[in-house]
C-alpha cells in the first residue's frame, strides 16, 4: 500500500457510524463559527499555538512511526511555523477588496466589491507519511478561513490529530468546529457522499481519480495533491558536496517517505561520476532505511524490472521480500517502466545529461508536476526555472525548503490540482462573492435609445478601446459628429 492516505487502497471496515451526525454537528458549530471576525478566529489559533509548543514533545511521542527528533522537525516545526503564518496573514488576505480599476463611461458610477467567504463544511483526507502536519495545516488554514472541518485521518494517524483537536478546543475552538472521524474507507466514503461543500484529499494519483470521480457525483470541488516522482537535475556549476548531502538527506528523512523529494537525478555528464561516488559514500554512512513492506514489495518489482532492463544498483539491493533502501538505480532508460512509475520511499535513478534544456525537458517527461529541484549556479538555475513544469522548484535545497509557510504546494498533472498551504492555500478554502453597486444617477443603459445609436457606439468603442491616441481622437470625433448631427433624443 502506498504510505500516502488512500481511501482506494485500504481494506475496507464495517464501521461507518456516525458520518451523518458528524456533518450535522460540522454544519451546526460552522453556522456561527463563520459569522466570527476573522480576528476573533486567528486569536483561537495563537493561544492553541502556545500550547502546542509548550506541549509538542508529548504530542511527538504519539507519532510512533519515527524517532521523535524526526517528528519534532518534519511534523511540528513546519505546523507550528504554518500556524504562525495565518495568524499574521489571515486578516489582510481575507479582508474585503474594493476594486480601484477605472472602467469605461458606460459603467460609470459602478463600484466593485469582493469579499472572501467561506465554503461551509470541508472534508480533509489526510496521508499517513505526515499525518500530522499536512492535515494539520489544511485545517488551520479552512478554520481561519470561516469553516467547519472534519479530518479524516490515514491508519495510524488518529490519536496524534485527536490531541491536535483537544488542543483546539482548550484554546477557545467550539466543540464540533473540528471533528476526527475514524480510519476506515466506509466512513470516507460516506463523508465524500454525503453535503460537504469542499474536499481537500493527500494521496496517490490513483486514489486521487477515484475520490475525484466520487466527489463530481454531488459537484464538489476538491484539492488534491497527489504523487510525486520528482527531477532533480544537478548542472555543471553546482556545488557537489551539497548536492550529495541534500538527495542524501531526502532519501533518508521520514524514511524516503516525502513527496517532494528528488527522485529522478540528472547530472551533468563531467559531475555525473563525483556525485555517484559522494552520494553512495554518503548513503552507505547512513546506513539501512527501511521501506513498509506494501512498499518495498512495489519497489522491488519496479527495481527488479529495471534491472532486466540494463539499469544496476549502486545503492541498496534486492530482496526476496521487497527491497532495502536507500536504493539508487543508475543505467536507467527513458523507455523504462520505473522512470515514469512513482515509487514511494527511498528509490532514485541517475542518469546523465549534455545538454541543459535536455535535461528539463527530460525533467518534464513525466505525468507528474508536483515539485523539482535544481542545483547549479543563480545564473544557470534562474534560466531553467521558467522551464520546468512543476508547482514548486526548490534551489540548492531538497524538501525543507518547502516546508516555508509562504509556500503554496500547487500541483499539476497527475500530481493534482489547486493549492494547499500558503496564502494560495488560505484563499483556497474560500469562495470569492463580488458585489457591484451603481451609484449613477441616470445610467446611460436605462436611457431611451438614440436613433443614430449605430454609428454613434461604433465610434465610442473605437475612441475608447482602439490602437492608438491618434485612431482613439478621430473616432471620438466622429462620435461627437453623429451625437449632434443625428435626431435629437426623445423626451419622456
Amino acid at each position: 500500500m502506498s504510505a500516502y492516505g488512500s481511501i482506494a487502497r485500504l481494506e475496507p471496515q464495517p464501521d461507518v457510524v456516525g458520518a451523518s451526525e458528524l456533518l450535522e454537528r460540522a454544519r451546526r458549530a460552522g453556522a456561527d463559527w463563520r459569522r466570527l471576525s476573522v480576528a476573533a478566529r486567528v486569536a483561537v489559533l495563537r493561544r492553541f499555538r502556545h500550547r502546542l509548543a509548550a506541549d509538542s514533545l508529548q504530542l511527538a511521542c504519539r507519532i510512533r512511526c519515527r524517532p521523535v527528533a524526526d517528528t519534532l522537525t518534519g511534523e511540528l516545526l513546519p505546523l507550528l511555523e504554518a500556524c504562525r503564518f495565518v495568524e499574521k496573514r489571515a486578516e489582510s488576505l481575507l479582508r474585503p477588496v474594493r476594486c480601484r480599476y477605472r472602467a469605461g463611461i458606460w459603467l460609470r458610477g459602478t463600484t466593485v466589491r469582493v469579499s472572501r467567504e467561506p465554503y461551509g463544511t470541508v472534508l480533509i483526507v489526510g496521508p499517513s507519511n505526515y499525518g500530522l502536519m499536512l492535515p494539520g495545516i489544511q485545517a488551520l488554514q479552512a478554520l481561519a478561513a470561516g469553516n467547519a472541518v472534519i479530518v479524516k485521518p490515514a491508519p495510524g494517524t488518529r490519536e496524534a490529530l485527536d490531541e491536535l483537536r483537544k488542543l483546539l478546543e482548550v484554546s477557545g475552538l467550539p466543540e464540533g468546529l473540528l471533528t476526527i472521524s475514524d480510519e476506515s474507507v466506509a466512513t470516507a466514503e460516506a463523508l465524500i457522499d454525503g453535503p460537504i461543500d469542499k474536499l481537500v484529499f493527500t494521496g496517490s494519483s490513483a486514489a486521487g481519480r477515484s475520490v475525484l470521480e466520487r466527489a463530481a457525483a454531488n459537484l464538489v470541488p476538491a484539492t488534491l495533491e497527489l504523487s510525486g516522482w520528482d527531477a532533480c537535475i544537478v548542472l555543471d556549476s553546482a556545488d557537489i558536496e551539497r548536492a550529495a548531502r541534500a538527495i542524501a538527506f531526502a532519501l533518508s528523512f521520514n524514511s524516503g517517505r516525502t513527496c517532494l523529494a528528488p527522485r529522478r537525478i540528472l547530472v551533468s555528464r563531467c559531475r555525473y561520476r563525483s556525485l555517484i561516488d559522494r552520494l553512495t559514500a554518503l548513503l552507505d554512512r547512513i546506513g539501512p532505511v527501511a521501506f513498509d513492506p506494501a512498499g518495498a514489495r512495489a519497489a522491488g518489482k519496479s527495481i527488479a524490472a529495471a534491472i532486466e532492463g540494463g539499469a544496476r544498483l549502486v545503492s541498496g539491493a534486492l530482496q526476496p521480500d521487497g527491497v532495502t533502501g536507500p536504493a539508487v538505480l543508475v543505467g536507467v532508460d527513458r523507455d523504462q517502466a520505473i522512470f515514469n512509475t512513482e515509487v514511494f520511499g527511498p528509490v532514485a535513478i541517475v542518469m546523465a545529461f549534455d545538454d541543459p534544456a535536455r535535461a528539463v525537458a527530460t525533467a518534464n517527461a513525466t505525468p507528474y508536476r508536483l515539485g523539482a529541484t535544481l542545483f547549479g549556479s543563480p545564473q544557470q538555475t534562474r534560466a531553467l526555472v521558467p522551464d520546468l513544469d512543476a508547482g514548486v522548484v526548490m534551489v540548492n535545497d531538497a524538501i525543507v525548503p518547502a516546508a516555508h509557510p509562504a509556500l503554496p504546494i500547487a500541483a499539476r498533472g497527475a500530481s493534482g490540482h489547486g493549492a494547499t498551504r500558503g496564502a494560495e492555500g488560505l484563499l483556497e478554502f474560500t469562495r470569492p462573492k463580488a458585489v457591484a453597486s451603481s451609484t449613477a444617477r441616470r445610467p446611460l443603459h436605462l436611457e431611451p435609445p438614440l436613433p443614430q445609436a449605430e454609428p454613434v457606439l461604433a465610434a465610442y468603442i473605437e475612441a475608447a478601446y482602439g490602437k492608438n491616441w491618434v485612431k482613439r481622437t478621430r473616432a471620438a470625433w466622429r462620435a461627437l459628429v453623429a451625437l449632434t448631427r443625428g435626431p435629437t433624443r426623445e423626451k419622456r
